[in-house]
């Protein structure tokens, strides 16, 4: 009965966060930002998203991870999105990687973001694996590709961190894994 009960639990939050997260979308903005601590955030998603019985998560996150200042229901959501997904094909006894860290983009770093500092999460599952085609199109609402999970969650997870002006990339050799990696701006001066 207690797992039952921890399953509609987990259940009902994910019905919540993407009602929330449709009509967010719908409106075309961002509802309320915060300063959050990326830490507990990332703590709670791991406790309510991966059950320990099936994969295993190794979550690594520094005690001086700088704070961001964000919408924490949608963010969340995207994030959730993604661990699902690394749950989900990681295969049974597999383990997820989490990880955080501080980071400083410079003008000349490749990725579409300002300078300055951010937080970047790490997302590293051992599925299978994205083939290349589906790869280019992971974050796109119209291409559905042959992957676990919908288009139309990668593509709201991606315009919710890029509403954050921050950015998602995804890494993947096909049957060797997948790591995404989430930029969020942090806080300039921290509080």
């Amino acid at each position: 009965v207690h797992d039952v009960l921890i399953e509609a639990e987990k259940a009902s939050l994910r019905a919540k966060d993407l009602t929330s997260q449709l009509l967010s979308f719908a409106a075309g903005g961002i509802r309320l930002r915060k300063v959050v601590c990326i830490q507990e955030l990332l703590r709670d998603l791991v406790r309510l998203s991966v059950d320990p019985r099936s994969v295993s998560c190794e979550l690594t996150v520094p005690d001086n991870l700088w704070s961001v200042e964000i919408d924490e229901g949608s963010v969340g959501q995207a994030i959730d999105t993604l661990i699902r997904f690394a749950r989900q094909t990681t295969p049974q006894d597999g383990r997820i990687k989490i990880s955080a860290e501080n980071l400083i983009i410079s003008k000349s770093s490749a990725l579409p973001l300002r300078e300055g500092r951010y937080v970047m999460i790490a997302i590293e599952d051992q599925g299978n694996g994205i083939s290349e085609v589906d790869l280019k199109t992971l974050f796109d609402p119209f291409c559905m590709g042959n992957i676990k999970g919908s288009g139309l969650e990668f593509a709201s997870a991606f315009a919710v961190v890029q509403k954050h002006h921050g950015h998602i990339t995804a890494e993947s050799h096909f049957g060797m894994g997948t790591t995404f990696r989430l930029f969020l701006p942090a806080l300039q001066e921290q509080q």
